[in-house]
């Protein structure tokens, strides 16, 4: 008997930034568990084509938003979701093994009609919906509600999740529960401007919580013959910053890129950096530079250090002027650079492969556990 799969994602599908790249690795590693992987999304995204799935866009003429965060215009295409799913599984209940509901509002709606078809569910979260609502001071106010929200999707028989601690927080001995690692696309293209022989990297926004402004200033402080490349929609702040500090030299913009090159600068770094100063939820970036086998240089604050394993994949500096310095110097020994590199390709981390394997690790379990 075939198994098919019935998926929600309400979010823009397919992006190469955040959600959706989370998304595309669980919907590949799902196309290697189920015969047929049917997915209701979002109008909004690019032609998404594997081998095995099935994308099916809720119809809409407004819904343009490529942007996270909440909105009130998510709310009103979350109905047509809703609606479009209902319909389709009403007609076609009994094709479909599993209904799976893809991160917070996809996770929502899943369970509700696999309540109402009476389907075996499963929650794929990437992150608590609290968690994902705190940087946005003006819902706020819905905190206590999300909570509860929160409470209900984790009371879920069968859970996958994106991290290692989310796995400690949730599992409890009556769910079944796992963790499938993200993966990022390998692929890379050619770049249309020359980089430096040695170089670290960054990539990804320039708000002030990523730090970049900070490393910059203590970057100045030194005589590193390491260059710096930033790939992301360089803000003028930062260009002030470089042209005040004379490090217009030492500092390549290349502003954004798309993935697939973003891959190609990432890839020919001698290291990649994270210089958060604020904490909060993890971020995929240490993912994104592991999957290019990199090494990364971070503070030591816990998002960072829930991402990478000490001097194993990463070296860890305290979030201080000294510790930056300190960590640069570490970071120039290539020996300790190509031990971290091997261990990164050794995990896996960052890849398909391993997402693959988590995900018919975890339907095993769930399946042994009906």
């Amino acid at each position: 008997m075939e198994k098919r799969a019935f998926v929600i994602l309400a979010t823009p599908f397919y992006l190469d930034k955040g959600s959706s790249v989370r998304a595309r690795s669980n919907i590949l590693a799902l196309s290697k568990v189920f015969d047929e992987v049917v997915v209701f999304t979002y109008p909004v995204g690019n032609d998404f084509n594997a081998e095995k799935v099935k994308i099916t866009r809720v119809k809409s003429l407004f819904y343009k938003r490529k942007a996270a965060g909440p909105s009130f215009g998510k709310v009103i295409i979350d109905m047509h979701l809703i609606f479009s799913a209902f319909t389709h599984l009403w007609k076609n209940k009994d094709r479909y093994s599993y209904v799976i509901g893809e991160d917070i509002e996809g996770g929502i709606i899943a369970k509700v009609l696999s309540g109402i078809f009476r389907k075996p569910y499963v929650y794929e979260m990437y992150n608590p919906f609290y968690n994902t609502l705190l940087p946005y001071p003006k819902w706020k106010i819905f905190l206590p509600i999300v909570k509860l929200i929160d409470k209900w999707l984790e009371s879920s028989k069968c859970m996958s999740v994106e991290w290692d601690y989310e796995l400690e927080r949730v599992k409890n001995g009556k769910n079944i529960c796992s963790v499938v690692y993200d993966a990022f696309p390998e692929d890379r293209e050619d770049l249309d401007f020359i980089l430096p022989e040695k170089y670290m990297c960054y990539s990804g926004n320039f708000k002030k919580y990523q730090g970049i402004e900070w490393f910059l200033n203590i970057y100045s402080q030194t005589e590193s013959d390491y260059k710096v490349v930033l790939v992301g929609e360089t803000s003028q702040e930062i260009k002030n910053i470089i042209s005040e500090l004379k490090l217009n030299e030492k500092i390549i913009t290349p502003g954004s890129l798309s993935l697939q090159k973003t891959n190609t600068v990432i890839g020919n770094s001698c290291f990649c950096i994270l210089p958060r100063i604020i904490d909060g939820p993890p971020g995929m970036k240490a993912l994104h530079y592991f999957s290019q086998g990199k090494a990364v240089l971070a503070t030591d604050l816990s998002c960072n250090k829930k991402m990478i394993i000490r001097n194993k994949t990463g070296y860890l500096c305290s979030t201080d002027t000294a510790g930056i310095i300190n960590g640069l110097k570490i970071m120039q020994d290539t020996v300790f650079i190509k031990e971290m590199e091997d261990n990164i390709r050794k995990l896996g981390i960052g890849s398909q492969n391993l997402t693959d394997r988590n995900m018919l690790e975890f339907f095993t379990m769930v399946e042994n556990n009906a």
